[in-house]
């Protein structure tokens, strides 16, 4: 699984490295922005993933943290 985001989405970043996804890099000038005024300009997109093997353990630890968040799962 890949997870991409704007390299600039410090918010985004650090939720995709909290369900234990790996950073892989930075895709310079990669995608379109869909940042307001930014309309026509290609952004930096920060690249995780997670491996087929890592999903069952990511996935477990993903529910208990809902699960422990008020209204969770």
């Amino acid at each position: 699984m890949d997870l991409k985001t704007d390299a600039r989405n410090s918010r985004s970043r650090a939720a995709i490295e909290a369900i234990g996804a790996t950073f892989g890099g930075v895709l310079r000038r990669w995608s379109r922005s869909w940042a307001p005024g930014e309309e026509g300009r290609l952004r930096d997109s920060a690249l995780y993933s997670i491996l087929a093997e890592e999903w069952p353990a990511r996935h477990k630890q993903l529910l208990e943290r809902l699960a422990s968040q008020p209204g969770g799962v």
